[in-house]
């Protein structure tokens, strides 16, 4: 009987802690993600965008989340599917493929001021 109690004690403590960093990790990842805000020269590219916006995003929510107007281009023999949207203010030398009206990929094309 002491076995049992010890070991669901020890079941409560690995339950608290699992819980702990489990809510630790997604406080910091909402606050890394929240403090992306603005598409400028000091935004953080990441694996899967760039400041604010992310691959996978509509490109209208990528604008809104920017505040920045973008130009969407047709591409280059790729068909009516995709095309190239290019931020009208910010950091320049950069541009998203849209595929379907969505971002598929975020091109850095120089490290332009």
């Amino acid at each position: 009987m002491t076995q049992l109690i010890q070991w669901l004690r020890n079941y409560r403590v690995k339950l608290v802690l699992l819980l702990l960093g489990t809510v630790a990790a997604c406080l910091y990842a909402l606050s890394s993600a929240s403090a992306q805000t603005t598409l400028n020269e000091q935004a953080k590219v990441t694996i899967d965008g760039i400041g604010p916006v992310r691959v996978g995003m509509t490109l209208q929510a990528a604008v809104n989340l920017a505040n920045i107007p973008m130009t969407l281009k047709p591409g280059a023999g790729v068909g009516d599917n995709c095309g190239y949207a290019n931020p009208e203010t910010g950091p320049k030398g950069l541009e998203f493929m849209v595929t379907e009206g969505r971002i598929t990929r975020v091109d850095i094309l120089s490290n332009q001021k």
